[in-house]
């Protein structure tokens, strides 16, 4: 069934749901609206995994997740075919709530190499080890900046399926010693 806004604001007053640490809200239509509703609600403190795949959420959005009290702990956060954009992406990656965070689904959010700089260059992403960029709109750039970043020292996983990144910055991407941890790369 869906949410929507409506059964967020039921679902923000829920005393029972003040411990939950993982929250899946697949399609149900939040927006930005719903992602407002969370963040001012005493509700959602504990939030560890956080799923908020498809709901039109946009750079609005993307800075309540950024700014809001009740994300900073955040491990594990999927924004999969939002409408985040370069503007989003960069409110969240350069946010004190990403410190903890070990894996995170940005694909499908019109991400360009601007967002994969951002995402390189986060001073909070150290701990990530799952990063997903599938469908976006990267390019040689972008592999470039993930390639010689210092902050995603602990990548394990890597998905830039569906971008703009030819055959040889793969490969370059694939080899690099600048990622020591990586053992699944997905690029074609």
């Amino acid at each position: 069934s869906l949410v929507g806004v409506k059964g967020m604001t039921i679902m923000a007053k829920m005393s029972e749901l003040k411990n939950v640490v993982s929250m899946a809200l697949k399609t149900n239509k939040l927006g930005d609206e719903g992602v407002k509703i969370m963040t001012e609600s005493n509700t959602f403190r504990h939030l560890e995994f956080l799923s908020l795949w498809d709901n039109g959420i946009s750079a609005t959005g993307a800075k309540m997740l950024a700014r809001g009290a009740n994300f900073n702990n955040l491990k594990e956060l999927n924004l999969f075919k939002n409408n985040l954009g370069n503007e989003g992406v960069i409110l969240i990656v350069d946010s004190a709530n990403a410190m903890h965070l070990t894996s995170l689904d940005l694909g499908g959010n019109k991400i360009s190499d601007e967002g994969a700089i951002a995402i390189a260059n986060s001073p909070y992403l150290s701990k990530l080890k799952k990063l997903d960029l599938f469908d976006n709109k990267i390019g040689p750039k972008g592999v470039e900046a993930l390639l010689k970043s210092q902050t995603l020292i602990s990548l394990e996983e890597l998905d830039i399926v569906k971008n703009n990144i030819d055959t040889e910055s793969a490969a370059q991407l694939g080899e690099s010693a600048s990622l020591p941890k990586l053992k699944t790369f997905m690029a074609f």
